[in-house]
């Protein structure tokens, strides 16, 4: 064979290994960013799992507390309307009532009470 040709051959085995190398390093390189956009996903996928299984909890906490105070609220109505029922109404004497100052209105920039 030729000289020619051997170095023709070396010449595409040492091009053949150089584009495997950078290929396989641009290849890898991109993998490994994959992989921590992969594992940033991931991570705030279970942060807004948790956060969502927390607003859950808080939304049955705040449902278990507004039935209490219906109740609360319930048993008081029920129990004045029982003693509105039981006992007649009288007009108290104004000189037994205390004598409080007048009620000041609430005031400032931001006031919306009606005139």
């Amino acid at each position: 064979m030729n000289i020619d040709a051997w170095q023709a051959a070396a010449a595409i085995a040492v091009t053949a290994a150089t584009v495997g190398t950078a290929s396989r390093w641009w290849h890898l390189r991109r993998l490994d960013e994959l992989a921590r956009q992969l594992l940033k996903l991931d991570a705030t996928h279970q942060n807004s799992l948790r956060m969502s299984a927390q607003a859950r909890k808080q939304v049955e906490d705040l449902q278990r507390l507004v039935a209490e105070y219906r109740r609360r609220l319930t048993a008081a109505d029920l129990a004045g309307r029982r003693q509105a029922h039981a006992a007649p109404r009288t007009v108290p004497d104004e000189s037994a009532l205390p004598h409080a100052a007048p009620v000041a209105r609430p005031g400032g920039w931001a006031d919306t009470q009606p005139l």
